[in-house]
């Protein structure tokens, strides 16, 4: 019996298995109170931000505080990005009590940075007028000092998603915050694109201090195995995939994951793929490529749209 079926929104995680013991055992190091930045570098679709999301859920589930920002290629955005982000998400999920005792005598340096303080903890003193050298580097220390102390009671989880986009600022005020508070409870994951990576200056530099450090362990995603997308095909589809079709999309996806749910997502609206039941009250299911066997290939539409 055939039919047409909707495949899963959602797709677990699958062929990641040693990335995400190392991102775990980087995890358990900065709770133990070793300051760590792991980067995952990757080109698009390749799975970092389901890896990110991944390193979120297994630190929130071991009672860590995560909080997350990206970087943008948008035209006019201001410098720390990343940091405005995760640190905004913080300011409004905290009560004002617990926010004030965090901040402590930060809170005035930070307001230019994060105006929104002023909201929540209205009795700040102003801050005095300094140099604009002496205000940044005031600013860092501030930053560095209040992550520190929300990291201190469960650790901290910062997710930092498109650091190829990232500014100077944001990416000097990391490297400062990595190099100033190395026994903070503080775990930074960052992801980024390799090939945008290289035109910007500042990331390389970071990359290169955080080495020297040797606080950076850089994960380099690569694209699945054949068998992992078997699984994926799987789940997306609530049923095994004919190995044959298997096979064309392992080609066809060169193990990219996003390409390889886009090819799945293709088929099915145009028919390629054909869902099978044993019977009409079986729950099971299969899938077979629509005169894949006759023809030798399937679906040269799709081929058309992802010429890989």
């Amino acid at each position: 019996m055939m039919q047409q079926r909707e495949p899963h929104s959602t797709v677990p995680l699958v062929g990641r298995s040693a990335d995400v013991a190392v991102l775990t055992d980087q995890l358990r190091r900065a709770q133990r109170g070793q300051c760590r930045v792991v980067m995952l570098a990757g080109e698009p679709g390749i799975g970092k931000t389901r890896l990110l999301a991944a390193a979120a859920a297994q630190a929130a589930q071991d009672g860590v505080l995560v909080r997350r920002g990206g970087a943008s290629d948008a035209e006019g955005m201001p410098p720390y990005v990343p940091l405005l982000e995760a640190l905004g998400q913080h300011i409004r999920a905290t009560p004002a009590e617990v926010l004030h005792a965090q901040v402590g005598d930060y809170a005035p340096v930070l307001v230019p940075l994060l105006p929104e303080l002023t909201a929540r903890l209205p009795t700040l003193p102003p801050m005095p007028t300094l140099p604009p050298e002496q205000a940044r580097l005031r600013l860092y220390e501030a930053v560095g000092a209040v992550l520190a102390a929300l990291a201190a009671p469960h650790a901290l989880a910062l997710i930092l998603d498109d650091l190829q986009w990232a500014d100077r600022a944001t990416l000097d005020l990391l490297s400062y915050v990595v190099s100033h508070q190395a026994d903070a409870r503080l775990l930074i994951v960052g992801a980024y694109r390799p090939g945008e990576a290289d035109q910007n200056a500042a990331l390389q530099r970071t990359l290169t201090e955080l080495n020297r450090l040797r606080m950076l362990t850089t994960l380099n995603i690569q694209p699945l195995a054949p068998d992992a997308l078997a699984t994926l095909a799987s789940a997306y589809l609530d049923g095994p995939l004919d190995p044959q079709v298997s096979q064309v999309l392992a080609t066809r996806s060169e193990g990219n994951p996003f390409v390889a749910e886009e090819l799945l997502r293709d088929w099915l609206e145009t028919g390629t793929l054909a869902c099978l039941r044993a019977d009409s009250l079986s729950s099971s299911r299969s899938w077979e490529g629509c005169g894949l066997q006759k023809k030798g290939t399937c679906g040269i539409p799709i081929q058309q749209r992802y010429p890989h």
